[in-house]
């Protein structure tokens, strides 16, 4: 049931390693921030997933940041 509720919240959930796929970076990177807080996550289980919605946003910010510059 709680599964259910976090996926209607989060939208589509990517695996850390398809989100370091979709953003261009490497594992280790994306698994940092996670750690870090720096990007939002959720533990399934034994699996941590980003929720679509954060890889946009962070799209989002780095393509803003370029734009400034």
């Amino acid at each position: 049931m709680m599964e259910k509720l976090v996926l209607d919240a989060c939208g589509k959930l990517f695996s850390m390693r398809q989100a370091a796929d979709i953003l261009g970076i490497r594992y280790q990177t994306i698994r940092r921030w996670t750690t870090e807080g720096s990007i939002d996550s959720v533990k399934l289980g034994r699996r941590r997933l980003v929720a679509e919605s954060t890889l946009k946003r962070l799209v989002a910010e780095v393509w803003q940041q370029r734009r400034v510059v």
